[in-house]
């Protein structure tokens, strides 16, 4: 008999919680393997078209999708997603759009010159309002977003604590690079520490300089939003305490390795042992699947 494959992969991405940057991380450390991305309704369309034996091959699922697209997933799926404060998230939306003209969104948005207010008022679409939610939730339909209720919190929070592998929140990536690492088994020699930022909108305002009426506003807009992360920070740090003082050794080393001084290429060589060393401690994977030459 066969080995039996490793789980597919399943990166839930939210839209403006890093996982632009998440995603850059992973195309990196999935160079060598099958990858299959969403970003619009009709790739996951394609995706269920696909032969059962194509759709068998993806080692890493990721996009714009809800919690459930494992159902078209021969093999076992095992998810991770980041979450973000809903109002930071928000804000981030509406300043980004000026820089995706691609987005359907900037026509109205963008060319009809929407104030943050208005763009928030008006609905104009459900990534604006409890989209969190709905994801963990695994509602598909846009159309039912007006819906959600606290029995699809409820639900949102039991995918996350029960169905979601691992989660992080945009506010402390670093960590959340860690609990992933813990999940999937990267190991340190993979790199998957060492990342750039992508999709920074550098010139928002910080959440603080924007009018309290306009963060009400968002705050009304996003309430099951704002209770599910409230919800995910506890869990959060219960994750982190749970996962003991090997994990704050890998912080530090993590903080290490990032730092100015391993950057050097004359380090290079004492960074490479390192990251083995460490692999070798925490029993991480050793042999890593390298990128082939397409990169």
């Amino acid at each position: 008999m066969g080995k039996t494959p490793a789980p597919t992969a399943i990166f839930l991405h939210i839209p403006k919680t890093a996982g632009s940057t998440m995603t850059g991380i992973l195309n990196r450390l999935y160079a060598g393997q099958n990858r299959y991305s969403i970003i619009a309704d009709s790739q996951v369309d394609a995706l269920k078209a696909l032969p059962e034996a194509e759709r068998a091959q993806i080692d890493l699922l990721q996009g714009h999708f809800p919690y459930g697209i494992h159902k078209y997933l021969p093999r076992s799926g095992v998810y991770f997603t980041i979450l973000r404060e809903p109002v930071d998230r928000i804000i981030s939306l509406y300043y980004y759009l000026p820089r995706d003209p691609g987005n359907y969104l900037y026509e109205k948005v963008v060319l009809g010159k929407l104030s943050l207010e208005e763009f928030v008022q008006r609905d104009l679409t459900p990534a604006t309002r409890n989209f969190q939610t709905a994801a963990l939730a695994g509602m598909e339909r846009w159309e039912d977003f007006h819906t959600i209720n606290e029995d699809t919190l409820e639900r949102a929070k039991y995918n996350l604590r029960n169905k979601i592998a691992a989660f992080g929140l945009t506010e402390r990536f670093d960590e959340t690079l860690l609990l992933f690492n813990r999940q999937f088994r990267w190991g340190f020699r993979s790199g998957f520490f060492d990342y750039s930022k992508r999709n920074v909108t550098a010139e928002r305002p910080a959440k603080d300089h924007i009018p309290e009426h306009i963060r009400d506003l968002i705050r009304e807009k996003n309430a099951y939003d704002i209770k599910l992360y409230a919800y995910a920070r506890e869990l959060f740090e219960e994750r982190i305490r749970e996962a003991g003082l090997s994990f704050r050794i890998e912080r530090w080393l993590q903080q290490v390795l990032r730092s100015r001084t391993f950057a050097a290429s004359k380090h290079r060589l004492l960074y490479s042992q390192i990251c083995t060393l460490v692999d070798r401690a925490f029993g991480y994977a050793y042999n890593f699947p390298q990128p082939d030459s397409q990169g």
